[in-house]
């Protein structure tokens, strides 16, 4: 085979093998759902995954706005951020299934965390917890089992 086949099979390979990884990588792209889906909590997307935000609202939105998450397959959620808002009670099992890195929830009342409220995230995905400037009187036993990063 001559030098210049070599050379037009070898660059077409490299091509083909472009293509795939592009194809690959637009596939881990993430997306925000469409605002109805997490209303009145908004979405933006940053370098590592998504930015979710809730202020100024509920218990009852924020979890519908965690079950619009839920239905997004392979998203990251980098940072959650409920701030602000009327939630007494953190219930369980809000944020199963979901692949959140940093959560915080700031001034938002939250005096109860039950026990599968936290230890129902991804074990190994959670890096930072923040519960600053609520009204915590009760942790359930296990609230943290297996948050030990």
């Amino acid at each position: 085979m001559s030098l210049f086949k070599q050379f037009l099979i070898s660059y077409f390979f490299c091509l083909l093998l472009q293509s795939l990884k592009i194809v690959v990588e637009a596939q881990n792209i993430q997306q925000c759902p469409n605002p109805t889906e997490i209303s009145p909590c908004t979405c933006s997307i940053k370098k590592n995954g998504l930015d979710v935000i809730c202020e100024f609202t509920d218990f009852n939105h924020i979890s519908k706005a965690m079950d619009g998450l839920k239905g997004r397959q392979n998203s990251i959620i980098f940072y959650l951020k409920l701030r602000h808002n009327n939630m007494p009670k953190l219930q369980g099992f809000v944020f199963l299934g979901l692949d959140i890195h940093h959560l915080t929830i700031h001034n938002s009342s939250l005096a109860v965390v039950e026990e599968t409220s936290l230890s129902s995230i991804g074990l190994d995905t959670l890096e930072i917890l923040t519960l600053y400037e609520n009204k915590i009187s009760v942790i359930e036993s296990d609230a943290f089992r297996g948050l030990d990063k």
